[in-house]
C-alpha cells in the first residue's frame, strides 16, 4: 500500500522544464517531502485519526477485551514505524508492506476487509486509513509540498 507523488502531479515539471537535472535538483526535496508525510502517518496512528482528523473507529468491547488495551493499530509502533519513503527520479513513494500475524498487510487496515472467523462466523475489520489515497490530499500534506516548491525555487 502506498501513496505516489510525481513532479508532474504537482506542476513540478513544466515549472522547471527548462532546467537540467531534474532528477538530480529534485531529489532532495522529494525526501524531505517523504520524510514529513512518513511523520504525519506517524501521527495519525498517535491520533488514532485518518490524515483529514477523522477518528477511527473504536475497537470493540470484545477486542479491547482480548487485547487489554484500546489503542487502536499500537501494540507495538511497527505500524506506524513501517512506513517508508522511496524516490526514484521524480516519483516519491510513501508505502509500507508491513505484515500482521494473521498475515494480512497494513492495507487491509487502510480499507478494511471481512473473513470468517470459525464457529464466530462472518467478522468485519472497519477500515482505518493512515494514507489519504484516491482523495485530494490534505491541507497539512498539501503545506507540504507548497513549502517544498518554495524552497526549491528559492534555491534555483
Amino acid at each position: 500500500m502506498s501513496l505516489t507523488l510525481t513532479l508532474e502531479d504537482k506542476g513540478f515539471f513544466s515549472a522547471l522544464q527548462n532546467a537540467q537535472n531534474l532528477e538530480k535538483l529534485s531529489s532532495p526535496y522529494l525526501k524531505s517531502i517523504g520524510t514529513q508525510w512518513k511523520q504525519l502517518v506517524e501521527g495519525n496512528f498517535l491520533s488514532q485519526t485518518d490524515s483529514f482528523g477523522v477518528p477511527w473507529a473504536p475497537l470493540r468491547l470484545t477486542t479491547v477485551k482480548l487485547k487489554g488495551f484500546s489503542r487502536i493499530l499500537y501494540k507495538t509502533g511497527q505500524a506506524s514505524r513501517s512506513f517508508e519513503v522511496s524516490v526514484n527520479g521524480t516519483e516519491l513513494e510513501l508505502g509500507s508492506n508491513r505484515k500482521f500475524i494473521d498475515g494480512k498487510d497494513i492495507s487491509f487496515h487502510q480499507v478494511g476487509y471481512e473473513y470468517t472467523a470459525g464457529k464466530a462466523g462472518s467478522r468485519r475489520v472497519v477500515a482505518r486509513p493512515m494514507l489519504p489515497l484516491g482523495q485530494d490530499l490534505p491541507q497539512q500534506w498539501d503545506s507540504v509540498i507548497d513549502s517544498a516548491i518554495t524552497r526549491l525555487f528559492d534555491s534555483l
